[in-house]
Parts: structure tokens; C-alpha cells; sequence
């Protein structure tokens, strides 16, 4: 049966003709396109996925900023958000990562100097939520955040034995300070342990040589 038949002398395409072209259109565009939109979708997926993971773990670490993983992710984010559209992300952690450099260890310089990192952070997450469409609100970010204080007080003290580690084997004299402390009644004992330890061998040698001079006598 012809593709194309007459209808009251006008060409006509039946239906069932119209379908096939179509399925057969279609079969023909996945056989050759499929695999490249797939894979193209795929890379999208893994991308943002990845996207999301710095973002949630930048979020689950902003009370322990010191943390190998929130370091981590912060030195990720030029790397996963470098496309134009992610603009906005870029300049607010460019913001943050020029107050860091900032520091002033002043400590009438140091609080504004940490409220305004927190003011910073806040501000790349918050762009970060936004873009990702997470939707955390700028307060959400900045006061819905847990620190225990063991948390803060054990970063505290890892950074105050790290700090005595590097002074102690910084020392200039070459060796570690030690001291001793002596307790007088015991060593008043020690003495006289020893000389009865003394007395005790002397005896023994002394009969030990006379029985020698005996047999000789003898």
C-alpha cells in the first residue's frame, strides 16, 4: 500500500502511517543520540551531587571550622561551582576566604574579626542554598547550629598541647628540662640498707678467710 494515497484528489498520510514514521524516527535518534544525552545526564547528576555534598558538609561543620572536612570543603568550592551561573557562590566565598587572610591577633581586633567570619559564612551558605534550592533562610544558617561546649573545649586543648609540643622541641639548649626531687626518709632508709648489705658481705668474707687460714694451720 502506497505511503501516501488520494482522497477526493488530495494527497492523504493515514494515521497508522503517520505512527510508524514516528516510532521509527524515534528508535533511529536513541540508536545514535541515547547514550551521548545519557551519559551528558549522568555528569550533570554527579556534578551537582557533588555540589550538594560540599554545601551539606560546609553546613554540618560551620560550628568546628578548624575540622579537616569543613577545610575540605571550602577549598572545594571553586572547584565544583566554577560554571558562570554559580557566580554569586564564588564572590561571597572570595569575601570569606579574604577575611580569613585578614587575621589580626589584637584582642581588640579579635571579636570583630570572628563576627565578621561568621557574617561571611553565613552569607557563601546562604548563597549556596540558594542556588541549590535548598531554601535555608540567613537566620536559619546563622542560629540553628549545635557546638557543644566539650566540642570547643577539647579543640582548645589539642590546640594548647600542639602549641607546648612545638615550643618544647623548639628549645634552644638542646635537651628536655628535667628535675628531681628527692625524699630524705627515703633515702635515709637506702643508706641503711646498704650498709647492712655491707656488714653482711663483710662478715661472709671474713669467715670465708678464716677457714681458709685454718686449713692452712691445719
Amino acid at each position: 500500500m502506497p505511503l501516501i494515497s488520494q482522497v477526493a484528489g488530495r494527497p492523504f498520510i493515514e494515521l497508522r502511517d503517520v505512527i510508524a514514521f514516528c516510532a521509527l524516527a524515534l528508535s533511529l535518534t536513541n540508536l545514535f543520540f541515547g547514550p551521548k544525552y545519557q551519559k551528558k545526564l549522568e555528569r550533570k547528576k554527579d556534578a551537582n551531587s557533588r555540589r550538594v555534598n560540599v554545601f551539606k558538609t560546609l553546613m554540618a561543620t560551620r560550628g568546628a571550622r578548624l575540622s579537616y572536612r569543613h577545610v575540605e570543603a571550602l577549598n572545594t568550592v571553586d572547584l565544583e561551582f566554577f560554571e558562570p551561573e554559580y557566580a554569586p557562590i564564588i564572590a561571597a566565598r572570595n569575601n570569606y576566604y579574604d577575611n580569613l587572610s585578614n587575621r589580626n591577633d589584637d584582642p581588640h581586633f579579635a571579636t570583630a574579626w570572628l563576627d565578621k567570619n561568621d557574617e561571611l559564612l553565613s552569607a557563601l551558605l546562604f548563597e549556596m542554598s540558594k542556588t541549590l534550592k535548598y531554601g535555608h533562610s540567613l537566620v536559619d544558617i546563622k542560629r540553628k547550629v549545635y557546638t557543644p561546649q566539650a566540642h570547643i573545649n577539647a579543640e582548645e586543648e589539642d590546640n594548647a598541647i600542639r602549641k607546648a609540643m612545638v615550643t618544647l622541641l623548639q628549645n634552644k639548649e638542646g635537651f628536655l628540662p628535667v628535675y628531681f626531687q628527692q625524699d630524705e626518709d627515703a633515702l635515709t632508709k637506702a643508706n641503711e640498707r646498704q650498709n647492712q648489705l655491707q656488714d653482711l658481705m663483710m662478715e661472709y668474707y671474713a669467715k670465708k678467710l678464716a677457714k681458709v687460714d685454718a686449713k692452712k694451720d691445719s
